[in-house]
């Protein structure tokens, strides 16, 4: 403790040392003191001074019970003196030149050493300018006797605050201790001794205070660090606790933790700023703590009731919630809490039930499993109570109960009940619609009154109003009236109140003819309302007017046929007459059968059933079946059957919260197919990324592949082999060729319509398709020439982009084909001819010397005579060989001859030819 206590006072006396060298200051030392700031001065001015100077400041002698400190051996005094009627001396002592930061304290302790007010005060001036001038110097406080205190002898703690009229922030300035006495009727005056200055900044309240990281256990208190002494005392107190915590922290913030979840905690802080010196508090600040399952991965695990009782329930309250992303079924979530249950049965009801407080509009959200990552509900709704039906036995179910409401939380808390409802069974074509309590058992009077009670309509199961105020105004039987309920022991009322209509939203995603029947009555005197029906936003239809007296229950009924795209249909009471509309015993029933007709005859190629049913229900396969099945949605009242993996009849059910109804589906997997068929693959390039080998058939049958993956380096046939259990005869199986192979190409050059078009042709065995091929032109006269085409028209390109043409012209192709493997080819193109000639002349006047075929892509010329012999040939790569000479080498005759031609395209061109050596 000792060792705790000079650690704080070390503080406070280095915080100070901070502010100034001249204070604090004891007078322990020599005196007048002086110091690295200067030394403190005496002086007077001049009344009053004897010959032993009594009346100026000097040390105390040692320790004595008259000249006794404040603390230490020492402190300052100034004695009392005679100094005559009318006279007034003053006896100063003068600190060194120090700054005074903002808002600065000064504090010393004081004694006067007779009783009773002699007439002598002490005043506190400082100066801006000297510590010598005097009168430079301006009063900033006075201390009478009576002030400094009532006992003499006795030390009393003086404070004075420095304000910014007096002087700025840090500003230095000379500060004076001074005694004076104006001496009247003989008085002398009175003794001062002064010890223990202090010159400190102000003990500020904490300021920009903040809570945050808020957990189930723990939050970060925060504040602003003004001039400080770094040490702070915290106060907690938890709002429903009178005990509070005090805590005092060195830093400026402190994380508390070992809370208690879902707790409203009220914190404030002060500084301290020496012993027993503290600033004034802050103002509470409140913060709740979080619940443990505020997260969906936190759920809390909740029991289910095996019956419809609900002798288990769980605590919900909203305080310390946070909103957990975002969910289509809430769209003003306002906090959320998260719950988990295992269903024991295929269908439960979730209640909240319980309500107290101010409830706002709670929306139920359940999804399957506990993968918190889902962000599609199997069911929502607002209407505290929810049925669940075609659920897995022994699957984990969770539960976000959301503040549906977009003017936030209230303090409000309710139970939570999951329980198995008593569903009574009918015919599905006569079905009982499921209606949240419809016969206005919930809220229960918790207090049997004789006078209707009004609940907030979000503490109602299933029911809404239209009016302002949200109540919902209930009887219990045994009233003021003497009115017993019709069904159960409670009743509503709507009345003439403008805007008092109740109503309940029925999910209607397909047509549905809909017959209501509820009871009737009268509160004082005859009275009519009115049963209409449609969508939630109107317009509303009528479906029955009731009219009753005050002394008994009357049945009515009517009809209502939902038409189509209504997804929601809304059933809302309306008052029509009358003091009091008194209602009970509501009742929906509808047709809720399977529309697709049965048995269903499916075989293993045609596989996939698509069924459809009326109402809101659930779609659940028999247990018993002969093999598995995949139902698509198994909420929607059109869905698909599909995975049939054994011959056989399959029966499914459509149920809803009081119906069932039954579809046979026969599968018939004996005609099974004998053809398995692919799309080709490739040819791919060596080394090219490759394709996957597809997983199932065009027939739709799944199996795998040997080998697995494509080879990008060696051409090979991959085998499928299906698997078990499918509509494929046993040992059938498949193969595909996949070719790895080079692109190769021929450029020929052609005559079309006597222009010269060069064309790219794959060569024998190659395979990759034209239509999926890209193709790059050049020409070494203008470079890229664009057109990816694989041919390119060379007579139009010289025309219209070459001006004088010099040939040979050398054009060339970069061939890239689908696999990403390429290959470029020349061609020299001698010229634009594309008539074979008639005639040659070889008399070497370069003008028809030669049988001038360049550009054709001659595979091989033939010569013949008028006999039919052949005269002269040459096999591929002519161009203009043959000059008139015969295969030996002679001079042919100059006469008529033939020709027979075969072009590399394929093509074969035959003609005469006549030779003529004139003008040699």
């Amino acid at each position: 403790m000792m060792k705790k206590t000079f650690l704080m006072l070390l503080m406070i006396m280095l915080n100070s040392i901070c502010l100034s060298q001249v204070f604090p200051e004891g007078f322990e030392g020599s005196f007048p003191p002086s110091g690295p700031e200067g030394a403190w001065i005496v002086t007077h001015n001049g009344i009053g001074m004897g010959p032993m100077n009594r009346n100026i400041w000097k040390q105390t002698p040692l320790i004595t019970s008259v000249y006794n400190p404040h603390s230490g051996n020492y402190a300052a005094m100034v004695e009392k003196i005679n100094i005559g009627d009318g006279k007034t001396e003053e006896d100063w002592l003068i600190a060194p030149k120090v700054a005074i930061p903002a808002g600065g304290e000064l504090s010393f302790y004081i004694l006067h050493g007779r009783a009773g007010d002699q007439g002598s005060k002490l005043k506190i001036k400082i100066s801006k300018t000297s510590q010598t001038d005097l009168s430079s110097f301006t009063e900033v406080a006075e201390f009478s006797e009576s002030q400094i205190g009532s006992v003499p002898g006795v030390y009393n703690k003086m404070t004075l605050t420095f304000n910014e009229q007096q002087v700025t922030a840090d500003e230095m300035v000379y500060i004076a201790f001074v005694r004076v006495h104006e001496q009247t009727e003989g008085g002398t005056g009175d003794r001062f001794l002064i010890d223990d200055i202090e010159l400190k900044s102000p003990c500020v309240t904490p300021t920009d205070i903040k809570i945050t990281n808020v957990t189930a256990n723990s939050a970060v208190l925060a504040w602003a660090l003004p001039d400080s002494p770094g040490k702070w005392e915290i106060e907690l107190i938890a709002a429903a606790s009178p005990r509070s915590e005090s805590t005092t922290v060195t830093q400026n913030q402190y994380a508390v933790i070992n809370l208690d979840p879902q707790t409203t905690y009220r914190f404030r802080v002060r500084s301290e700023c020496g012993e027993m010196a503290y600033s004034e508090w802050s103002d509470f600040y409140a913060f709740t703590t979080l619940v443990n399952n505020d997260e969906c991965r936190n759920a809390q695990t909740i029991p289910v009731n095996e019956d419809q009782s609900c002798n288990k329930v769980v605590p919900v309250s909203f305080l310390g919630t946070t909103i957990t992303g975002s969910d289509s079924c809430v769209p003003d979530n306002n906090g959320d809490i998260w719950f988990s249950f295992t269903a024991t049965h295929e269908t439960h009801m979730i209640d909240l039930i319980n309500f107290k407080g101010n409830a706002k509009p709670v929306a139920i959200t359940m999804y399957e499993g506990k993968q918190c990552d889902q962000t599609q509900p199997i069911y929502c709704n607002t209407t505290n109570s929810l049925l669940a039906l075609g659920l897995r036995i022994g699957t984990v179910y969770t539960l976000r109960l959301a503040v549906s409401s977009p003017r936030g939380k209230t303090a409000f808390s309710f139970d939570l009940c999951v329980k198995i409802p008593d569903v009574v069974q009918n015919n599905a074509t006569d079905c009982l619609v499921y209606t949240v309590n419809p016969d206005f058992e919930k809220p229960l009077h918790q207090v049997k009154s004789a006078y209707p009670q009004l609940y907030n309509q979000h503490s109602v199961p299933g029911w809404k109003t239209t009016a302002e105020n949200n109540h919902i105004k209930f009887w219990h039987s045994g009233n003021n009236r003497n009115i017993q309920a019709y069904s159960g022991t409670q009743f509503v009322e709507i009345n003439e109140t403008e805007g008092s209509d109740i109503y309940q939203d029925y999910a209607t995603a397909v047509p549905i003819s809909f017959r209501c029947r509820f009871v009737h009555r009268g509160r004082d005197n005859e009275s009519s309302c009115a049963l209409y029906a449609g969508p939630p936003e109107g317009p509303f239809a009528l479906v029955v007017i009731a009219t009753t007296g005050n002394n008994v229950w009357k049945e009515y009924v009517g009809t209502y046929a939902v038409p189509e795209n209504q997804p929601v249909t809304r059933f809302i009471f309306k008052n029509q007459s009358g003091s009091g509309n008194l209602l009970d015993d509501f009742e929906l029933k509808g047709d809720n059968s399977i529309v697709t007709p049965g048995p269903l005859l499916l075989n293993c190629a045609n596989a996939l059933a698509n069924v459809s049913a009326k109402g809101e229900g659930v779609w659940m396969a028999d247990t018993n079946n002969p093999g598995t099945s995949t139902i698509g949605d198994y909420h929607a009242n059109k869905t698909t059957i599909s995975g049939f993996t054994t011959s056989g009849t399959y029966r499914y059910y459509w149920k809803t919260a009081h119906c069932v109804d039954i579809l046979d589906v026969k599968i018939d997997n004996e005609d099974k197919t004998t053809l398995l068929t692919f799309n080709p693959i490739g040819p791919i390039c060596p080394g090219a990324a490759v394709p996957k080998l597809p997983s199932r058939s065009k027939e739709g049958i799944a199996g795998a592949w040997m080998p697995p993956v494509i080879s990008n380096a060696i051409t090979t046939t991959y085998v499928f082999t299906p698997y078990a259990n499918q509509c494929v005869k046993q040992g059938i199986t498949a193969s595909l060729t996949v070719a790895v192979q080079p692109i190769a190409v021929t450029v020929l050059s052609d005559c079309i319509n006597d222009e010269v078009v060069l064309k790219i042709q794959p060569e024998e065995g190659n395979t990759f398709d034209l239509t999926k091929t890209h193709f790059q032109w050049f020409c070494d006269k203008k470079g890229n020439v664009g057109k990816n085409m694989p041919d390119f028209n060379v007579t139009r390109y010289c025309r219209d982009w070459i001006n004088d043409v010099a040939f040979p012209i050398v054009f060339t192709v970069k061939v890239t084909a689908a696999g990403s493997c390429s290959v470029t080819k020349e061609i020299a193109v001698e010229g634009l001819r594309c008539q074979i000639q008639k005639g040659i002349s070889p008399n070497s006047d370069n003008l028809n010397d030669t049988f001038d075929l360049t550009g054709f892509s001659v595979e091989k010329l033939s010569i013949f005579n008028r006999y039919g012999t052949e005269v002269y040939s040459h096999g591929a790569g002519y161009t203009n060989q043959w000059f008139g000479q015969s295969k030996n080498g002679g001079e042919l005759p100059d006469s008529t001859y033939f020709y027979v031609i075969d072009l590399k395209k394929g093509e074969t061109k035959t003609g005469w030819v006549y030779i003529s050596r004139e003008n040699r």
